[in-house]
């Protein structure tokens, strides 16, 4: 993703402590659940919002990061899905300043 490239080349608007791996997300299923997590399990498909460490094999993350997947979305799209949701939101609402609006049209006759 575009923005892992920005952290590796120290661009990006916050740089994580080295040596790390980059990657803003992934998806994968989980191994292990920490004391108190309730609404996850092992096995369960996820996809992880995790700032970098998208890119390694395994991590470890707050289960505020971690997000269940329906059985019909692949591992590659829900890995790419948030930060590519979240730029799309982004960029509408905050920079466009995409409003809703009411559409009043009158039928056409044909």
């Amino acid at each position: 993703a575009f923005p892992a490239v920005l952290v590796i080349e120290n661009t990006y608007h916050f740089t994580p402590p080295l040596p790390f791996t980059p990657g803003g997300a992934g998806a994968g299923e989980i191994r292990a659940i920490g004391e108190g997590v309730e609404d996850l399990a092992v096995g369960d498909r996820v996809l992880a919002n995790c700032g970098w460490q998208g890119f390694a094999e395994e991590i470890a993350l707050h289960a505020g990061g971690v997000f269940k997947i329906p059985d019909s979305m692949d591992f590659e799209t829900a890995s790419a899905f948030l930060l590519t949701y979240g730029t799309s939101h982004y960029a509408l609402k905050q920079r466009a300043k995409l409003r809703a609006a009411l559409v009043y049209f009158e039928k056409a006759k044909v």
